[in-house]
């Protein structure tokens, strides 16, 4: 689609440094200008989003400490890590919450002296008990031990300890997948994901950058926009719903609003070609149709002159005392000839009355 194709459209500049609301993951604000109903379609052009939020937030932060049949939960400090501030946060925080007195210890290789394999190594000083990690399901916090969502992780017995180890290389970058909602948006998506105006994929953002991003399908992924109204509300999202905080951070959207082309030439080009294909089509069916009745009526004509032909014949040879000549094909005519016995008509001898005496009787 061309920008040509458009007859009204409207770009809003949306700052959420404006918000109506005191929250920075879900801002409402009062747009000033004219939303006319026939805007249908919506896009995103481009947003500027500060790389102000957290590797570990609050709301995606919860773990849990399995020892035995107990569960204990674990939750970690919002703030930024590496792998190394991580390792010695998160060994003494299990510890401390150990209803067992167990000690736990993470390492992780001496990228100078040891293979880096990106990973973590757990460590329980004790077997009394087993013991084991357990993520919750669409939350993120696993990523940072090296684990998925959703699953339960067990330690295995190695001597007098227990140990377990990430599945997964650990991540330690800010949010790479970010979703902006709006509330004025029906997009033909998944579930979960209907009111979503734009995902942002930014890769290894540095904390504390910028994410500045440029649509470059303006049209293409272009949605519908339902209950337009000048109060929107916005909202930004990790990849399972979660809200990302930019923690004071402005976001800056820049919004297209168009009203979609009801024919464009292209389409009115083809529409035209397909009604003269189709006018062609009825035109050659109603001339065949029509050669087909004449042809018809050709035919029962021939037919009723052809039983008018044999009627006279018939008639002719009544008043000429002569049996009527019938047509017949040369095979036909043959047959007759051999098994019909020759007809005689009054007055005429027989073969064989020809050859009798004609000695009147005595």
């Amino acid at each position: 689609m061309s920008i040509h194709h458009i007859a009204k459209r409207k770009i809003l500049y949306i700052d959420s440094g404006q918000q109506l609301t005191a929250t920075n993951n879900v801002f409402q604000l009062s747009i000033d200008a004219d939303l006319e109903e026939d805007y249908d379609m919506c896009s995103l052009i481009s947003a500027q989003i500060p790389v102000s939020f957290y590797i570990v937030q609050t709301g995606s932060n919860i773990m849990y400490l399995l020892e035995g049949n107990q569960t204990i939960t674990i939750t970690i400090p919002e703030g930024n890590y590496s792998v190394y501030s991580f390792q010695s946060t998160i060994g003494p925080l299990l510890t401390s919450a150990s209803l067992n007195g167990f000690t736990y210890t993470i390492l992780f290789n001496n990228i100078f002296t040891q293979v880096d394999t990106g990973k973590f190594t757990f460590q329980c000083s004790s077997t009394a008990q087993t013991v084991g990690f357990q993520f919750p399901p669409n939350n993120a916090v696993g990523e940072v031990f090296g684990f998925f969502p959703g699953t339960i992780n067990y330690f295995t017995v190695d001597g007098s300890i227990q140990t377990l180890g990430s599945k997964n290389v650990l991540s330690f970058i800010p949010e790479s997948s970010i979703f902006i909602h709006a509330n004025f948006c029906q997009g033909s998506s998944q579930s979960g994901y209907t009111d979503v105006l734009s995902c942002i994929f930014s890769s290894n953002s540095a904390p504390y950058s910028t994410i500045n991003y440029v649509n470059p399908q303006i049209y293409e992924t272009a949605k519908k926009t339902t209950n337009l109204c000048r109060v929107m509300v916005f909202s930004i999202t990790d990849e399972f719903g979660n809200s990302i905080n930019c923690n004071g951070g402005n976001v800056i959207l820049q919004v297209l609003l168009y009203k979609s082309p009801e024919q464009p030439s292209e389409s009115k080009f083809n529409k035209m070609v397909q009604d003269y294909i189709e006018m062609k089509t009825n035109l050659l069916e109603y001339d065949l149709r029509e050669k087909l009745e004449l042809k018809n009526m050709i035919q029962s004509i021939n037919q009723t002159l052809l039983e008018l032909v044999n009627k006279l014949n018939v008639t002719e040879n009544k008043v000429n005392g002569t049996e009527p000549t019938i047509q017949t094909t040369t095979q036909e005519s043959e047959q007759t000839t051999q098994e019909t016995p020759t007809q005689y008509f009054a007055g005429e001898a027989t073969p064989e009355q020809s050859n009798e005496s004609t000695t009147p009787p005595q």
